[in-house]
């Protein structure tokens, strides 16, 4: 099961912040990994990216980024080619 973490200064939004737990990734990837620029097996990756929507709001799309850390601010405003 995706478990996701909200945020009461976004419920007017569908949003959601996940963990690892309840995703199909197996060894060091183990659990929910969406991230498509890392060396996991990328049908696995799919697969998490649709359990992560789904488990947001069926039938919707999935917004990442890719992590870096950083002060920089990156503003969705519609949406991606993803």
């Amino acid at each position: 099961m995706i478990e996701l973490l909200r945020a009461e200064s976004l419920n007017s939004l569908p949003h959601g912040f996940a963990g690892r737990r309840g995703g199909v990734s197996t060894g060091v990837h183990a659990g929910l990994n969406v991230g498509l620029g890392s060396q996991d097996d990328r049908d696995a990756v799919l697969r998490n990216r649709a359990l992560a929507a789904e488990a947001l709001l069926p039938d919707a799309g999935l917004v990442t980024v890719h992590q870096v850390h950083s002060p920089d601010v990156v503003t969705v405003t519609g949406p991606t080619d993803d």
